[in-house]
């Protein structure tokens, strides 16, 4: 199920996950063993008044044959996720009576042809410094590196970004969705870190 990276995943009526790609599983910060416990309900943490809800509903009761809705909000890993999640009727080939949906989820980019940003370890650690306000010896200290070498790795950034500054560089990483917006001190999301 993980060629060319999709993240799929097959849900059961009760939308309990009964297997999924390793994609899919990393995507939502676990393993494809564990993710097989957990409901496509919580995972996403969708209101009971979502029509996420409703569209699944009516793949499971014969009435639709595929639905493709877009996600947008805080998901079981406490990542921000902007996601469009398709969903297909499929018969069971098994004895029982009912139905499966196989559910395939792409991350939504930025604009068209926008480059997903990927930072190194070090990259993440020193924006989060950044983020935090610590100065560069600050940075340099906690990382066990020089501070002309933390220097070496913001100006990098500042490039990577096209920012002027480092205000400007931190304002464009929360406005790209990099950090987590639900902890502090600032954190750069896994997906985000290579």
């Amino acid at each position: 199920m993980d060629d060319f990276g999709l993240c799929v995943a097959f849900v059961a009526p009760c939308l309990c996950i009964t297997s999924a790609s390793e994609n899919f599983s990393r995507l939502f910060g676990n393993t494809t063993e564990s993710i097989r416990r957990l409901s496509f309900r919580d995972i996403l943490r969708f209101h009971p008044e979502s029509r996420l809800g409703e569209n699944f509903d009516q793949i499971f009761h014969g009435h639709q044959k595929y639905f493709a809705e877009h996600f947008g909000g805080a998901s079981l890993n406490r990542s921000v996720n902007d996601l469009q999640i398709y969903a297909f009727a499929m018969e069971k080939d098994c004895d029982d009576d009912g139905r499966t949906a196989l559910v395939i989820v792409r991350r939504q980019s930025g604009a068209p042809g926008e480059k997903t940003v990927v930072l190194s370890e070090i990259a993440a650690r020193i924006v989060e410094g950044v983020a935090m306000g610590e100065s560069s010896t600050q940075i340099a200290s906690r990382l066990n590196l020089s501070k002309q070498g933390v220097e070496y790795h913001i100006s990098g950034l500042l490039r990577k970004f096209d920012a002027p500054s480092r205000t400007a560089l931190i304002s464009m990483i929360f406005v790209k969705r990099i950090f987590d917006p639900t902890c502090w001190p600032p954190k750069v999301l896994p997906q985000y870190v290579k």
